[in-house]
């Protein structure tokens, strides 16, 4: 078995769920934004992937020519989504290309054990601060950003507990998410072992229970309204 933070989190929304797009990987529909969202992380991975910062020509480019069309109502809807994330790279550009930083790593993989179950997954970007902590990165690209879910978020759980295991000589002394449209970074301190431990055990009981095959449905009008399985689903039949 080989679990994510996606993947884990899809369980506990609804097993149903996890079963159809995990266990019988039935397609789902392509979902524009996260095209998007991947389109401009590509560009920020490159933007700091090199020895030195590209010029921003290089990095439009790079955006231009990586740039994933999949999901978009029409070429009207995929030309603007474009320009705004042509617009979000140039100010991200302009506010840090200045005092741009070789980052510890960027796209960081992880493959890691917890409790036997095998987790996997991408860090966007890891920084070390000169005491040589370290500072977990993630990029947001959606409109809005609910700026309180920094204290909390499992996902950047997940990332410490990841960071840690790449550098185990290193202690993470910060998480932050980045909300791309508003240029702000949103930072926490590390998570305490006790919320490492609460992820940790998540883990273990997800793992456990797809090991059980309990795959039973959540339904709710608002989750499920935009569920691609739903027309397979036994609660809506």
């Amino acid at each position: 078995m080989k679990l994510s933070h996606s993947s884990i989190s899809t369980y506990s929304d609804c097993p149903k769920k996890y079963e159809f797009k995990y266990v019988l990987r039935m397609p789902e529909k392509p979902k524009h934004f996260f095209s998007f969202g991947k389109s401009v992380h590509s560009a920020l991975e490159f933007m700091y992937a090199g020895e030195v910062c590209p010029p921003l020509d290089d990095v439009l480019e790079y955006l231009e020519t990586h740039w994933v069309n999949e999901g978009y109502a029409d070429i009207k809807a995929q030309d603007k989504a474009k320009r705004n994330a042509e617009n979000m790279i140039r100010d991200y550009y302009r506010k840090h290309a200045p005092d741009w930083v070789k980052p510890l790593s960027v796209e960081a993989k992880f493959d890691m054990t917890v409790d036997h179950v095998r987790v996997t997954g991408f860090i966007d970007r890891v920084d070390m601060f000169p005491s040589g902590d370290l500072h977990v990165i993630d990029y947001k690209t959606g409109q809005s950003l609910d700026v309180t879910r920094i204290d909390d978020d499992e996902q950047m759980t997940m990332y410490q507990l990841a960071a840690k295991t790449i550098y185990p000589e290193s202690e993470v002394d910060t998480v932050s998410l980045y909300h791309v449209p508003s240029l702000t970074l949103h930072s926490a301190k590390a998570r305490t072992e006790d919320k490492v431990n609460a992820l940790r055990d998540k883990i273990k009981r997800t793992a456990d229970a797809i090991a059980r095959k309990e795959f039973q449905a959540t339904p709710s009008e608002k989750a499920c309204s935009w569920c691609d399985f739903k027309p397979h689903c036994s609660a809506w039949l």
